[in-house]
């Protein structure tokens, strides 16, 4: 998936469920934010899973975001493209 690419599902009445795919800003990994949101979107602050390095993220400011690593992202595939 590239990168900023968001996936909406429905979640409760009114809100939507969405994911983001970003890279962390220090070592370049993929990783996902997710979380819920209806409102204009605004620059969020979020931890990268791998470093714990802050990333600014686009986000619904009435949303919370989080961020999880990518289940099939691993060192091996990240070593292998360098």
């Amino acid at each position: 998936m590239p990168s900023g690419f968001v996936r909406h599902s429905g979640a409760r009445a009114g809100e939507a469920e969405m994911e983001k795919i970003v890279r962390c800003t220090k070592y370049k990994k993929p990783f996902e934010a997710v979380g819920q949101g209806t409102m204009k979107e605004v620059a969020e602050g979020l931890t990268c899973p791998y470093c714990h390095e802050p990333n600014e993220v686009m986000w619904p400011m009435d949303g919370a975001v989080f961020g999880r690593a990518i289940p099939a992202y691993t060192e091996t595939s990240d070593t292998a493209s360098q």
